[in-house]
């Protein structure tokens, strides 16, 4: 299964990989039905995190991951997640 398809077909988080190696984590999908229910229409160059209800703009030179289950973390980053 493609990563895309995951976030295609229901949620999935979706995981930002800084180039100093901090990680920002979120939960997502690209799927239209989720989207319309919870009243959320991201910009092409956005995605919703279903969590925190706003929009999480896509960003360049980060490495991108995606899974259906939430990724370890080490404890500064659920630390740093929790206020992004």
């Amino acid at each position: 299964m493609d990563q895309l398809d995951i976030l295609k077909n229901g949620y999935g988080y979706v995981c930002f990989t800084y180039t100093d190696g901090s990680k920002k984590v979120f939960r997502t999908s690209l799927n239209t039905k989720l989207l319309l229910e919870a009243n959320a229409f991201p910009k092409s160059t956005e995605l919703y995190d279903f969590d925190r209800k706003k929009m999480i703009p896509l960003e360049t030179n980060v490495n991108v991951t995606i899974s259906k289950e939430m990724p370890e973390l080490e404890e500064v980053d659920k630390f740093a997640n929790l206020y992004m």
